[in-house]
């Protein structure tokens, strides 16, 4: 795994200020000077619907979520599970995310999965079944 910030720069950053640092990038509300320009590529490199409608609201580190990307129409519920220095999975993470970020606002039970992993991204089209 490599490490921008530790192995380049001799950093080590916590995994919350990394979903900041995510966050400030991927928000065009941040004064960054790109405006929607890092969201719409992470969008469509994501082949989000329509990316460009909507408004779109990015959190960080809110209710144990890494980063939260929301909007209302089309309804589109995006979280990034961000790990850095090497952090492990916690039993059944991605599920509860899930469940209490999406189903149990949307009462939708699909779901679409991306999941990077040893630098190739996996797509499953379903939850992830707890364990």
């Amino acid at each position: 795994m490599f490490s921008l910030f530790q192995e380049e720069l001799g950093i080590k950053i916590s995994e919350t200020m990394h979903s900041k640092l995510l966050k400030f990038l991927i928000n065009p509300l941040e004064k960054h000077g790109q405006g929607d320009k890092f969201l719409y590529e992470f969008l469509k490199t994501l082949n989000i619907y329509h990316p460009k409608e909507g408004k779109w609201k990015v959190t960080a580190e809110e209710g144990k979520v890494d980063i939260l990307i929301k909007r209302l129409y089309p309804e589109t519920i995006i979280i990034i599970e961000n790990k850095s220095n090497w952090a492990f999975d916690q039993p059944n993470q991605l599920y509860r995310y899930w469940y209490n970020n999406i189903y149990l606002k949307t009462k939708k039970s699909r779901s679409k999965f991306l999941q990077r992993t040893q630098g190739q991204i996996s797509n499953n089209l379903s939850h992830p079944k707890r364990k």
